[in-house]
């Protein structure tokens, strides 16, 4: 059960910071549209699939992604992101998939533990999100 923290307690950020400092490692986001962007390391650390499997663990409230064959029914597409004629990463439309398990985001949220183990399931913590904006222009 949450506590409130004592007076003398500090509570560390587990965030990113906005702009190129947080965009030197992995990097992958939801939008309120359900929309998954993941950038080239996190596409790289995935084994660069053609296609995902989305998991869900209600214990951890951790989202899993797994690549998948393309041909199978229940297999997301995952496709390059073009900004401007510039490839910048790679998206997966998942409604689907957040409507069944019911997360809906009011604002673009980044994950911040990405985890892929040996078998190629990268591991998306519910717990360490940051929402996140486009920062300063």
């Amino acid at each position: 059960m949450w506590e409130p923290p004592k007076k003398n307690e500090w509570i560390p950020f587990e965030g990113k910071p906005f702009g190129a400092a947080g965009h030197l490692g992995a990097r992958v986001t939801l939008s309120p549209r359900h929309v998954i962007y993941l950038n080239k390391k996190a596409f790289a650390a995935l084994g660069e699939p053609e296609a995902v499997e989305f998991l869900f663990n209600p214990a951890t409230e951790s989202i899993g992604l797994r690549p998948a064959n393309p041909r199978l029914e229940s297999a997301f597409p995952v496709k390059p992101k073009v900004i401007q004629g510039l490839h910048s990463g790679y998206v997966i439309h998942a409604s689907a998939f957040m409507v069944d398990i019911k997360i809906h985001p009011a604002r673009t949220i980044q994950f911040n533990k990405i985890t892929v183990d040996s078998k190629g399931l990268m591991t998306l913590p519910l717990e360490s999100i940051t929402a996140i904006a486009r920062g300063a222009r």
